[in-house]
């Protein structure tokens, strides 16, 4: 069963690394069987093996050797130059992999943030050839989507020419768009949308610059209208979800570690017991005051908020006996430990806001943390919030 993650929030877990293949000590002449072996011993954890690979896999999150597919293919550049290309697909999305090497093993390009059932497939049809990804993935339980990405060679590098939706469905909504034909740098969609009224755009048109080797074009409207639909999806989904850095390592077994701080205030309230740092600018802190957002009744706690963003944090102590559950109406049912222990939610969708709910337990102290943010704030901001979060501690 594929774990279900939403393309929105991918960005913010995978990187994308471009690497010029120039330098470094010669390396012995390329052979795939070779290539082959040195990909699986790196799958397996073995370091030397991953270093000669560029780092293909990040050795400090828990080895997983079990994948889907993998697939090695090659196809030239120009006369005497091919490029490799390796695609691998796991279970757990955070794993799954696309890479380019030359035949010296230098490392062009890899990219981390492919979702779901990849098809990989050679776009030949414009006057360079492109290595087209296809992602096939469900967001939020019931949206089906499809998202195709163009990779180029240029000279020792690689780039990511054009990455676009193909598809949302949902069941009663429906975007697609479908390639109609690609001259020598111009590649044309057809655009289909039930109901009519959700894009009146019917045809998009991508042209190939040359010197970037990326496409660009008028297809903007159809990703934003596919990205709106899965924001304002409202039916309720399972827990099952990755929104984040954070949701997507508790995902493996971790729990994204507290940021260190730098160029951040820390916010210690010896009194309470607790500490959580701050952005120097813009946020507001209030103590001992009586909140009520969210909660099934008044409680005094510490406030933190943001009124440019529109984004607060209260941070409520509650009964070491008391579960978080007694006091709001939500579940958190993840959970996670650090040097105490931690219970939570993923981002909530509530009205126009996200919320998140946190209860941090320590010997005898317990506390509620609520997080609210309008959902355009957490778009812009959302790396900041998270960095907020992933602060708290607690004077055990």
């Amino acid at each position: 069963m594929y774990k279900k993650i939403i393309p929105l929030v991918v960005a913010v877990i995978s990187t994308i690394a471009l690497v010029s293949g120039c330098g470094g000590p010669e390396k012995k002449l390329f052979s795939v069987p070779s290539f082959q072996e040195a990909i699986l011993r790196a799958m397996r954890g073995d370091a030397h093996a991953n270093d000669t690979l560029s780092q293909l896999f990040d050795l400090s999150i828990p080895v997983n050797p079990r994948y889907n597919s993998f697939t090695i293919d090659s196809f030239s550049v120009k006369p005497g130059k091919r490029v490799y290309t390796v695609l691998l697909e796991y279970p757990n999305p955070f794993y799954n992999r696309f890479a380019i090497y030359d035949s010296s093993l230098n490392l062009l390009l890899l990219d981390k943030s492919l979702n779901g059932n990849l098809t990989q497939a050679r776009f030949e049809q414009t006057k360079v050839p492109f290595i087209g990804i296809t992602e096939s993935f469900r967001s939020k339980d019931n949206i089906q989507l499809e998202r195709l990405t163009l990779y180029g060679v240029k000279k020792d590098s690689a780039v990511v020419a054009l990455r676009i939706f193909l598809k949302y469905d949902d069941s009663t909504s429906l975007l697609t768009q479908k390639l109609d034909r690609a001259q020598p740098e111009v590649i044309t969609m057809n655009i289909e949308a039930k109901p009519e009224k959700l894009l009146k755009q019917r045809i998009a048109r991508y042209v190939l610059d040359t010197t970037s080797m990326t496409f660009h074009g008028d297809g903007k409207p159809f990703d934003e209208a596919v990205e709106n639909l899965i924001l304002l999806y409202k039916k309720k989904f399972s827990d099952d979800q990755i929104f984040d850095k954070k949701g997507a390592l508790a995902s493996i077994g971790n729990l994204a570690p507290p940021d260190s701080g730098k160029n951040y205030s820390n916010a210690a309230d010896k009194r309470a017991g607790f500490s959580i740092t701050l952005p120097p600018a813009g946020w507001t802190t209030e103590k001992n005051i009586f909140i009520s957002s969210q909660l099934k009744k008044p409680m005094r706690g510490t406030l933190y908020s943001n009124s440019a963003e529109g984004a607060k944090i209260a941070v409520i102590e509650i009964p070491s006996s008391e579960m978080a559950e007694a006091f709001v109406n939500y579940q958190l049912d993840l959970s996670a430990t650090k040097n105490y222990s931690v219970r939570y939610t993923e981002k909530i969708p509530f009205k126009r806001s996200f919320l998140r709910f946190f209860e941090y337990t320590c010997v005898s102290k317990k506390y509620l943390m609520i997080f609210e943010a309008p959902q355009t704030s957490y778009k812009t901001y959302g790396g900041e919030y998270e960095q907020i979060i992933n602060s708290f501690n607690i004077d055990c």
